[in-house]
Parts: structure tokens; sequence; C-alpha cells
């Protein structure tokens, strides 16, 4: 969620302030190439908290991970509120290997050993698979914002 909705609002907010002559704008591909850097770093923060859970327990890690989140949104949106590309990247690294991975790294396996294996196959399967389909089979029917109302927020 972080890269998806922060991308579009920092390129909108980026051209804002540059048509403002205060700042030159970021660049919407070098935003995605921010994301790009910070879920590689994603990816190779997994098995390292993976580790962390299997050696704390998954339940503490989940208390951490949510307690990072809880701390960490506010300097992670002041990263995002200045022009300047590195602080924005140091936002998104702040956000995607640090905080969601300390909650979705750990996710799945805590659900996976709260129930017996025919529970977590029918009930944790069916509602992950059934929740994906129902999420990206109607999302095109949601009404996009006109560009009038975004810009004025």
């Amino acid at each position: 969620m972080l890269s998806a909705f922060m991308v579009p609002f920092l390129a909108g907010r980026s051209a804002q302030i540059a048509s403002e002559g205060q700042e030159p704008a970021v660049a919407v591909c070098s935003l995605l190439f921010m994301v790009t850097i910070a879920s590689g770093l994603a990816v190779l923060a997994i098995p390292l908290v993976g580790w962390l859970s299997d050696r704390f327990g998954r339940d503490r890690m989940l208390i951490v991970g949510s307690v990072l989140g809880l701390v960490d949104v506010w300097p992670m949106m002041q990263l995002f509120m200045p022009n300047d590309p590195m602080l924005i990247c140091a936002g998104f690294i702040l956000g995607l290997p640090i905080m969601q991975v300390a909650i979705l790294g750990v996710h799945g396996s805590y659900l996976a050993e709260l129930f017996s294996p025919i529970t977590r196959y029918t009930s944790l399967s069916l509602t992950y698979q059934v929740r994906s389909g129902l999420a990206a089979g109607t999302a095109h029917w949601l009404p996009k914002p006109s560009r009038r109302r975004a810009i004025a927020a």
C-alpha cells in the first residue's frame, strides 16, 4: 500500500512544488526506482525477520512490528515532506523493509501455527484466496477520482 499510494501522491506534490518555482520536480521514474530499491531491501529483510521470529517468537515479532509501525510512521511521513530525493528514498526504506516486513514476514507462519492442518488448509487458504479474488476482481468497479478533486485536496 505504501508504494501504491505514495508514488502518485509524491509525484503530484513534487509537481505542485515545482510549479510554484521552489524546487525541481522529482520524476515518477525516480520515485519508482526508489520503491524498487526499498523492495529489494525488503526481500533481503524477510529471511532476517523470519530468523528473528524463530529465535524470539512470532508473538514478540508481531508486537515489535506493530510498535515499529506506530512509532515510525511519523518520521517516515516527515521524510516524504521535503522535495529531496534522498529523503524520499529514506522514507521508502523506512516504510517497506523495516515497518511492513516486520509484520508481513511473520504473519503467514504465525497464522499457520495457530490452527491444525485441516483448519489451516480450508479456513486460511480459502479466506486468503477468496479475499484476493474479491479485492482484485472488484477493484475496477471503484470510481476513479476526478483530477480536480485530487488537486484541490
